[in-house]
């Protein structure tokens, strides 16, 4: 017995939900069910004014896999510019989606100081500005006893 496209796509956005944060799985639930929409169709279609409201959650989906490109459309706000339109991925991988999420969300370490939250003994240019060197809390914490 052939399963059916409805069930199907209650079934991916059921996996959709163990893996998404609400913002993303509302984008993902539109685009999946207004298939090549571009990120305006999507924002007034979600009620939001602003198209940069979904364009990171629309980002992040296609790193995890779940949505594609599926065109080009002139734009609504300019007859010279296109838009990219989006649909969802027929054959969404949820378990590449869960561990590219992983990938994305490591902790990262800072490249000034290491992870220690200040700067030890170190001449870093900021701003273009050669700064001096920086007294740590602990220097100031030695400095006061």
């Amino acid at each position: 017995m052939p399963i059916r496209e409805t069930s199907l796509n209650s079934y991916y956005l059921c996996l959709a939900e163990d893996i998404l944060g609400d913002r993303e799985l509302e984008v993902y639930a539109y685009i999946h069910s207004h298939p090549d929409c571009t990120d305006q169709e999507i924002a007034k279609g979600l009620n939001q004014e602003d198209p940069n409201y979904v364009r990171p959650r629309r980002r992040s989906l296609v790193q995890y896999g779940l949505i594609i490109e599926s065109g080009k459309r002139p734009s609504m706000y300019s007859p010279f510019r296109e838009s990219l339109t989006w649909k969802a991925n027929p054959k969404p991988d949820f378990a590449k989606a869960t561990e590219v999420k992983k990938g994305l969300h490591k902790k990262r370490t800072c490249p000034f100081c290491s992870g220690k939250g200040y700067l030890e003994n170190s001449q870093v240019k900021l701003g273009g500005y050669q700064s001096e060197q920086r007294k740590t809390t602990k220097n100031i914490q030695e400095a006061q006893s």
